[in-house]
C-alpha cells in the first residue's frame, strides 16, 4: 500500500483546475474503495458516473472513515454523498441543496475528457 496524500474524483465541475492534488476522473462504483486500498489520507469527491454504470456505493465511503481517512463531498455526486453520509463523518462543502437535480451534470465519457453535457440547476 502507498503512503499518499489527496485523491479527488472530478470532471467537468473543476474544469481543469489544477491544486496540488492528484486527479482522477469522476467516480464509479468501487473508485472510492480502490483509493482507499491505495492508502490516501483524503478523498474528496466532485463528480460520480450514473446511468452509463454504477454509482460509487455508499458503503465505499464509510469502510475509508472507519480506517481515519478524511473524506469531503461537493458539487455534484460528491454533494449527495456528503448529505447521506454526514453522520458517519463525511464532510459536505459548499450549499446544501435539496434534490438531485440541483447537481447532477450530466458529461461525456472519460476517453474524451468528460465534456459536459448539461448544467445542474
Amino acid at each position: 500500500m502507498q503512503d499518499l496524500a489527496i485523491v479527488v474524483f472530478a470532471g467537468p465541475s473543476l474544469g481543469g483546475l489544477e491544486v496540488g492534488v492528484i486527479f482522477r476522473q469522476p467516480a464509479k462504483g468501487g473508485d472510492i474503495a480502490c483509493a482507499v486500498m491505495e492508502g490516501f489520507h483524503a478523498i474528496g469527491a466532485i463528480d460520480g458516473l450514473f446511468e452509463t454504470c454504477p454509482s460509487p456505493w455508499h458503503k465505499e465511503i464509510p469502510r475509508g472513515l472507519s480506517k481515519g481517512i478524511a473524506f469531503f463531498g461537493a458539487a455534484s455526486m460528491g454533494a449527495l454523498r456528503a448529505v447521506e453520509l454526514e453522520p458517519f463523518g463525511m464532510i459536505g462543502t459548499g450549499r446544501i441543496v435539496e434534490g438531485d437535480d440541483e447537481v447532477a451534470v450530466l458529461h461525456g465519457p472519460a476517453e474524451i475528457g468528460c465534456p459536459t453535457l448539461a448544467e445542474a440547476l
